[in-house]
């Protein structure tokens, strides 16, 4: 498997970095892998995931976008209301608004989160955007994942038309380790 490391500009104008794995022969298709908002894209459970899609010839992006074309989409342990993780910033959240940004400790590791990204979680919603998608849907979720309760893979799965499937990652955390 060959690695390439990329940059672009995203949507904040920010450089965000994203690598491209590459299957060792010609590409059977391509996917694009988003990883959980307090990840990069060097965590092992997206490189893991990332490995093995290109060992059965798949090219992978762990960057995300809408993008034209996007057949199906997959997730893994994605919370239904993004509002969920809002929560999770607790009385940080008035020195959020009132600085424009805070360190929060999230499993364990500092994070700053902005006030921007705060308004943009609570304006979502998911519901609208899951029907409305018109791609195939995976939904895989752990039953004893802690972080992500099981009934967010159910509203996911439930919010979305067909062709969708549903699996479940028995004995799996909420970031795969």
């Amino acid at each position: 498997m060959k690695t390439e490391k990329l940059t672009f500009i995203g949507h904040s104008v920010e450089e965000l970095a994203a690598r491209l794995d590459y299957p060792a022969g010609k590409p059977h298709a391509t996917a694009i892998f988003a990883h959980c908002f307090t990840c990069s894209k060097d965590i092992p459970a997206a490189r893991r995931v990332a490995q093995r899609l290109a060992a059965m010839g798949i090219a992978v992006l762990r960057a995300a976008g809408e993008i034209e074309g996007l057949k199906a989409v997959a997730t893994i342990g994605a919370p239904f209301d993004p509002e969920h993780v809002v929560y999770n910033f607790g009385s940080a959240l008035d020195e959020i608004a009132k600085k424009g940004e805070a360190e929060v400790s999230l499993g364990g590791r500092p994070f700053t989160i902005k006030q921007s990204f705060v308004e943009d979680v609570s304006a979502n919603n998911l519901c609208t955007a899951i029907s409305g998608m018109k791609r195939a849907l995976l939904v895989l979720h752990s039953p004893t994942d802690q972080t992500v309760g099981i009934e967010n893979a159910g509203e996911i799965f439930g919010a979305a038309k067909h062709p969708k499937s549903f699996f479940t990652l028995d004995d799996a955390d909420h970031l795969l380790t």
